[in-house]
C-alpha cells in the first residue's frame, strides 16, 4: 500500500476543493495509534501495521479524512474557539456527522465488491490485496504543537 493510493481513494470522498491535503505512511507508532490528522500541515499520517485487516486501515484513513473536513468545513469557528483559549473538540457532533457519512458511502461501495478501498482498480492495487490478504479507530489530531 503506498500513500499516493490510500490519497487516491480518500480524494474521492472530497470535494475538489477538500482534496488539499497529504497522506504519509510511517512504521513507528506512538502509544499504538493506527492514524493522526495534523492541522497546521494538512497532513493525515497513517500506522499500518503488516498483520492489519485492510479493512481497519482503510476505516482508519477515513476517520482522519473526517478530522480535515471537519477543520475545512468549520475553520472559522475553530479558530474562533482556539483564539478564546478553548479546547478544540476532537470528536464532537460535526466530526461524528462527517465520519458517519463517509462510512455510509464506504458502505454503500462495498455493496459492489468485497475488496477494501472499493474506488481503485489498477492492477498494482490487485496485486497489493493478493499479498495483503495474507498477512472505533485510535488516533490523535495535532494542532500546532506536539503530542501528548
Amino acid at each position: 500500500m503506498t500513500a499516493a493510493l490510500i490519497k487516491t481513494f480518500l480524494d474521492s470522498f472530497c470535494e475538489e476543493n477538500e482534496r488539499d491535503f497529504s497522506v504519509v505512511l510511517s512504521k513507528r507508532s506512538p502509544r499504538q495509534l493506527k492514524g493522526k490528522y495534523v492541522i497546521r500541515k494538512k497532513l493525515i499520517v497513517l500506522y499500518p501495521k503488516s498483520s492489519e485487516n485492510p479493512f481497519d486501515l482503510e476505516q482508519t484513513a477515513l476517520h482522519e479524512l473526517a478530522h480535515h473536513l471537519c477543520w475545512k468545513r468549520n475553520e472559522a469557528q475553530l479558530l474562533a474557539l482556539r483564539h478564546q483559549g478553548k479546547r478544540l473538540p476532537r470528536h464532537g457532533r460535526e466530526f461524528k456527522d462527517i465520519y458517519y457519512d463517509l462510512l455510509a458511502a464506504l458502505d454503500w461501495r462495498h455493496e459492489e465488491t468485497s475488496e477494501p478501498f472499493p474506488s481503485r482498480q489498477t492492477p498494482e492495487e490487485k496485486l497489493f490485496f493478493a499479498i495483503f490478504r495474507n498477512s472505533s479507530s485510535p488516533c490523535e489530531t495535532v494542532i500546532g504543537r506536539k503530542a501528548k
